[in-house]
């Protein structure tokens, strides 16, 4: 093999690797971006859900005031639960917002996310079970056995309705934080091969 010959290998090979690393960085670039889209689209969907909690409970508080009533406990207990709910939704998803996948280590970022995920998990656990203690609280302190069979449909299909808006929330976001977790797994492979 003689002199040009192997000048042509080098560049061929050397054009190889900058077309690999090219495509590397293009696709770690939209790894991140489509990760920080998603957080992105988290964060204003939470916003969305602490607006809709917030109007739902001022019209219920409006209610009680309006009309000249007490609440009864049951629902000065919602009321109370919804403020450590709602401090707790606002500081998850500051952490999540405050997680930059472009500016900080990859390590880091899926530590930030597993923690998040983690957190969601607990999260849907506690506020399932909170919708249906609170439920069979209501059955049984309203004494909905003594009620028609059709206020007891009616009760059983709201509570049934919350629950599974609960479900699909959480499901939303899940799925969500799942694409992000995927996108930063490989976006660490990326990262390693580089």
């Amino acid at each position: 093999m003689d002199l040009d010959e192997l000048k042509k290998s080098w560049n061929t090979i050397d054009e190889h690797l900058k077309k690999q690393q090219l495509v590397n960085n293009a696709n770690i670039e939209q790894l991140i971006r489509y990760a920080s889209q998603n957080i992105h689209s988290m964060s204003r969907f939470n916003y969305w859900i602490r607006i809709v909690s917030l109007i739902i409970l001022a019209g219920s508080v409006l209610y009680f005031i309006c009309n000249h009533t007490v609440p009864s406990l049951l629902y000065l207990i919602i009321y109370f639960a919804a403020i450590p709910a709602l401090t707790w939704d606002i500081y998850s998803s500051n952490y999540l917002t405050n997680t930059k996948v472009d500016e900080q280590p990859i390590a880091v970022v899926i530590e930030r996310f597993n923690r998040m995920n983690r957190w969601m998990i607990r999260e849907r656990l506690i506020g399932i079970l909170f919708i249906l203690v609170i439920a069979i609280v209501f059955f049984v302190a309203r004494q909905m056995w003594n009620e028609s069979v059709g206020m007891v449909i009616i009760f059983v299909a709201d509570w049934l309705v919350c629950l599974l808006v609960a479900i699909w929330i959480y499901h939303k976001n899940l799925s969500k934080l799942k694409d992000i977790r995927k996108n930063l797994n490989e976006l660490k492979e990326l990262k390693e091969e580089e």
